[in-house]
């Protein structure tokens, strides 16, 4: 027991007892004065020698009735104030006895706490060990032991501790890929045809691993809760990188890496920064790549049906043999990029850049050139003759404004289009 309640105690025993004694000595205090009173001097309270009652005379039974009306009334405010005080003890009791039980809780609690960090600590350091480990089927064990403890982490309060305990789960893996995929020596980023040093090339199963673990159990929301949506997998080797549908790779920094024919398509790839990356031959159909940067990245060969690039920075951009097939390039700044033998059939570039862009022989097939957005902008008649299916373009009216009266002294001659 508490000194606090100890003393509780024994003020609220005081109080009682100092209750119970002023009650006793009120009472024999009126009872003296009741024994006191001469009953019997009738002339004394207002009665006369004829037992009749003189003019402003006191009723001795109204008297009785009024001391008895007085004691019972001292005795039951008595008994209310101990009982006031007895409730209140117990409700002090009750709340203690509360306090007392939070507090052990809260303490074992703690000791839980402490006794499953010292195990996920363990079980970490394990997995780092194997992660250097010569064999695969190891490294892949310590990887998915490392989601495990981000699973469990998740599932637990986000404070403080927990928030810098998983971001370092996230840069754990994060460094894994980047020591395991080391561009090779022999790779050449200028090179204009890398099939003879990626003819072969695959992304290691381990890595692959660690990829889907970011996508999965790190992707886009989880990683702002952590306070790491850029994750820096820069110039990384992960050519023919295999990812499931859905994957997030949000925000994720693959600037000069190698992703080669990678296998891409409904993932999300938003706001990623991927310049100077090699996307070649890449498959990233229905591929989120809104607001994602490009500038100089090759994505020649790239399948971009139906993508989303709304926002999307491709200057200097290589999309030569690009199938974009109804791709959303809304937004977009094309800006000297490399369009030539692309695929846009029904391609949305309203409100695009395409200052100096290449068309030569681009298929522009039923390309939507401005809505509501506003109209494409930079685009001229000479990037429009060079590419395929202008005719269609001028006849059908689906040029911009600009561009039919830059022309409008020709029209209609044949010379315009092809």
């Amino acid at each position: 027991m508490s000194g606090d309640k100890k003393k509780f105690q024994s003020l609220n025993s005081k109080l009682v007892l100092a209750l119970c004694l002023s009650a006793i000595s009120i009472s024999i205090f009126l009872l003296w004065i009741g024994l006191g009173f001469d009953w019997w001097d009738i002339s004394s309270y207002g009665f006369n020698e004829n037992g009749g009652q003189n003019q402003g005379g006191v009723n001795k039974a109204e008297i009785l009735r009024s001391l008895i009306w007085s004691l019972g009334l001292l005795f039951g405010s008595i008994f209310a104030l101990v009982g006031l005080a007895n409730s209140l003890h117990r409700t002090q009791q009750k709340d203690e006895d509360i306090a007392q039980k939070n507090k052990d809780i809260a303490q074992k609690d703690r000791e839980i706490q402490i006794a499953i960090r010292t195990a996920d600590s363990n079980i970490f350091a394990r997995s780092v060990e194997h992660l250097a480990h010569k064999s695969e089927a190891i490294r892949l064990g310590g990887l998915y032991a490392i989601e495990n403890l981000a699973r469990n982490a998740k599932a637990r309060p986000m404070d403080e501790e927990n928030i810098a305990w998983l971001r370092s789960l996230l840069e754990t893996i994060a460094a894994f890929i980047r020591i395991r995929a080391i561009i090779p020596d022999n790779y050449d980023p200028s090179a204009e045809d890398h099939e003879d040093t990626l003819e072969n090339a695959k992304t290691d199963e381990d890595v692959t691993a660690a990829m889907r673990i970011i996508a999965r159990t790190f992707d886009g929301p989880s990683r702002k809760k952590i306070d790491n949506p850029d994750i820096d997998l820069q110039n990384c080797y992960l050519p023919r990188l295999n990812m499931p549908n859905n994957a997030d790779l949000s925000n994720i920094i693959f600037n000069e890496s190698v992703l080669y024919k990678a296998k891409l398509s409904k993932t999300n790839l938003s706001s990623a920064k991927l310049w100077e990356a090699n996307l070649s031959g890449a498959a990233l159909w229905y591929t989120n790549l809104s607001g994602a940067k490009l500038w100089d990245a090759n994505l020649s060969s790239a399948i971009l049906q139906q993508a989303n690039l709304r926002g999307t920075k491709l200057s200097n951009a290589n999309l030569s043999d690009a199938i974009l097939w109804y791709a959303n390039l809304s937004d977009v700044e094309l800006e000297s990029a490399n369009l030539s033998d692309a695929e846009l059939l029904g391609a949305n570039l309203s409100d695009a850049e395409l200052s100096q862009a290449n068309l030569e022989n681009a298929d522009i097939s039923n390309i939507i050139f401005h809505n509501d957005q506003g109209p494409v902008k930079g685009l001229t008649t000479t990037q429009v003759n060079s590419a395929k299916a202008s005719k269609q373009l001028w006849n059908a009216n689906m040029l911009p404004n600009y561009l039919r009266e830059e022309a409008e002294d020709n029209w209609p001659s044949p010379q315009l289009y092809n």
